[in-house]
């Protein structure tokens, strides 16, 4: 191999190498947008936003957003569901279940999605 081909595949190694970093880079931002499960030990509060969606706040931040795959018919109105797990996570491939607390009767599962990253708002400001 001549010296002038040996300095263009190491150039082109090089080129690559430094692509994969950037890929890796967007992979790790894109994972702290976005995410399968989230800690159950972090979770402050859980908002019913709607029948479709979730707000997890956490502590320490930032808050998560989980929009449910289907519409779960009630959830906004009832506000009160169950998450049986046998792990220490609330994750996009686990399930809520309503209940209604005047009969103590469970109404409905829904599957979770994932856990998107929420940018806090100024509503969002300790008061």
């Amino acid at each position: 191999m001549t010296r002038r081909n040996c300095l263009v595949t190491t150039l082109a190694g090089a080129l690559l190498l430094a692509g994969a970093t950037v890929l890796a880079a967007d992979d790790n931002g894109d994972e702290l947008r976005e995410r399968h499960c989230l800690p159950l030990a972090q979770i402050d509060q859980i908002e019913v936003l709607d029948d479709q969606t979730l707000k997890f706040h956490m502590l320490g931040g930032p808050d998560y957003i989980n929009h449910l795959p289907y519409r779960c018919t009630g959830l906004k109105n009832r506000r009160t569901f169950v998450h049986e797990t046998s792990t220490s996570n609330y994750c996009d491939l686990d399930t809520i279940t309503q209940i209604d607390t005047a009969i103590g009767m469970r109404l409905g599962t829904c599957p979770l999605g994932k856990f998107e990253a929420v940018q806090p708002t100024a509503d969002d400001a300790p008061k």
